[in-house]
């Protein structure tokens, strides 16, 4: 069941309007460091997954607005985009942004490797236009377009009570609108 945590009412006070690109970026950085701020304490971090992490650009603001590397974990099917990601990372002045992980993942055929601080999921879980994606490629035998099987895979990556974040330009479904930054939670 998935419960909406900012409703889509354009009266709404922290309904969010803005572009793909640095300043999505920087409007999902501010939301996570409101809503579960870094921690001095390593063991206090939250777990963040980014699906569809491209080169990383979101993954590399949250580790500079103070979040545990080692438990920043980035996927994308395209191999070509984990590896920028991971040349990307080997460029930063901070030592330990090599310890954001990057995997080449699909994220519906594939089950994601857990360790013991994802064992029952992610606290926080991005994604900065894959849906968008998803939902343009082909429909199903049952004619199912693929954006429908989306909320049941994410629901076996989100620890209870975890907090999911999108940002969407399409218009293919009534709760996804035009320019919209989402938030809701399992």
């Amino acid at each position: 069941m998935i419960e909406w945590v900012l409703t889509l009412d354009d009266r709404h006070p922290l309904c969010l309007r803005f572009r793909f690109g640095l300043e999505t970026v920087e409007e999902m950085v501010n939301w996570a460091v409101d809503q579960y701020p870094p921690s001095t304490d390593p063991s206090e971090s939250p777990s963040i997954l980014e699906i569809g992490c491209g080169n990383g650009t979101l993954l590399f603001a949250l580790h500079e607005a103070g979040y545990n590397p080692k438990k920043i974990h980035g996927i994308d099917y395209s191999e070509n985009a984990i590896s920028l990601a991971k040349s990307i990372a080997a460029t930063k002045e901070t030592e330990d942004a090599t310890s954001i992980r990057f995997t080449v993942h699909d994220f519906f055929e594939e089950d994601l490797p857990r360790d013991d601080e994802t064992s029952d999921g992610w606290d926080l879980i991005f994604d900065k236009g894959t849906l968008d994606a998803i939902a343009l490629g082909k429909r199903d035998e049952n004619g199912d377009p693929p954006h429908w099987r989306y909320p049941q895979r994410l629901s076996t990556l989100m620890k209870p009570g975890g907090r999911f974040v999108i940002t969407c330009e399409t218009s293919f479904h009534p709760y996804f609108t035009l320019r919209r930054m989402i938030f809701f939670s399992l």
